[in-house]
This record gives structure tokens, C-alpha cells and sequence, in this order.
């Protein structure tokens, strides 16, 4: 006996539904954790210079999602953080060896950019999921250590002068972009 279109298509909705569940982070519902006030940013605390990104995700109709999604969210705050850091150097750089320059474009549309991106996706560290009961919103959070987020993009810069002056320059730019806080 052959299956029916429906329960075929039944089927495939669940399995599609019980891996979308197992790939999300679960939510915590307990007291609010220390990150969730420090949302988005650059901090310095016991684990030294990190970036943080805080996803948040409400009123979202299917809350099976939610999880899901705040990390998703939390990931891009922390990748636009550390390109903007990535920016500022390179901009910075520019202006110490040029002077009246029109073609600079950050990020670089290059493969070794995306490629620089994807790596720091993988190191991002998930720090945990957490349920607001009060609006029913659900966040979570990912940090990266500065470190290892200068190893990776020091490792993608092909010139020596430049991986010279952003292993000289991040420390003082992280402090400028955490001051912001």
C-alpha cells in the first residue's frame, strides 16, 4: 500500500520540526542572568576582552522558534561588532598610508572576508538562553574572546604591515569601543 501524499507530507513537517528543536539551545527560565542587562557589546571581565552578542527574539507566534532565532540574533550582534572593530583598524590603517583615498570599502567584499566571517562564527561561545516570564521573549548569548577574534583575522590578512599594525592597534581600539558602554 502506498503512503499518502498527506502523510507524507505530515511526516516530513515532523521530522522537520523535532530537528529544528534539537538544533536550538534550550531556554532557562530561572532569574535573569548578568548578560542580560550588558546586552550587546565590548567588555572587559574575568575572561578578559570579550565581545558579546544578545539576541532577543519576542512576539513571535510559533514560540518553537524562538530559541532558534535570538541565537541567530545574538550571532549577528556580535559578528557586526567585531566587523566594525575590523573596520575602524582597517580604516585607520588606510588613513596612515593614504591621504585623499575615495575607494575604500569595509567590510571588503573578498572571499578571505567571508571566509574570516565564518570562522568567527565557529568560535563564538554559547553562554546560555534565557526566558523573560515577564514579556515571554526568549535571548541568548555568544562571546568571543578578543584573542582568538584578532588570531582569526590576523591569520586572513595576506600583508605583513597591516597584520603588524592591528596586532598593535586592537588592544587600544577594543578600549575606545568598551568606553562606549
Amino acid at each position: 500500500m502506498k503512503p499518502s501524499a498527506r502523510a507524507v507530507r505530515t511526516l516530513a513537517l515532523a521530522a522537520f520540526a523535532l530537528a529544528a528543536a534539537c538544533a536550538a539551545p534550550r531556554a532557562a527560565s530561572g532569574p535573569k542572568p548578568a548578560w542580560v542587562d550588558q546586552g550587546t557589546g565590548a567588555f572587559k571581565d574575568a575572561d578578559g576582552d570579550v565581545y558579546q552578542g544578545v539576541g532577543v527574539v519576542a512576539d513571535v507566534r510559533d514560540r518553537f522558534f524562538a530559541p532558534k532565532r535570538s541565537v541567530d540574533r545574538g550571532q549577528d550582534g556580535i559578528e557586526k561588532i567585531v566587523v566594525a572593530h575590523y573596520c575602524s583598524l582597517l580604516d585607520d590603517f588606510e588613513d596612515s598610508i593614504a591621504v585623499g583615498r575615495s575607494d575604500f570599502t569595509c567590510p571588503p567584499p573578498t572571499p578571505q572576508f567571508g571566509a574570516l566571517l565564518k570562522a568567527l562564527r565557529d568560535a563564538f561561545v554559547f553562554v546560555g538562553a534565557w526566558n523573560d516570564p515577564a514579556d515571554r521573549s526568549t535571548l541568548a548569548c555568544y562571546r568571543i574572546k578578543r584573542s582568538a577574534a584578532d588570531g582569526l583575522l590576523l591569520r586572513s590578512i595576506d600583508d605583513p604591515k597591516l597584520r603588524e599594525f592591528i596586532r598593535a592597534r586592537s588592544p587600544a581600539a577594543f578600549e575606545k569601543e568598551s568606553a562606549r558602554r
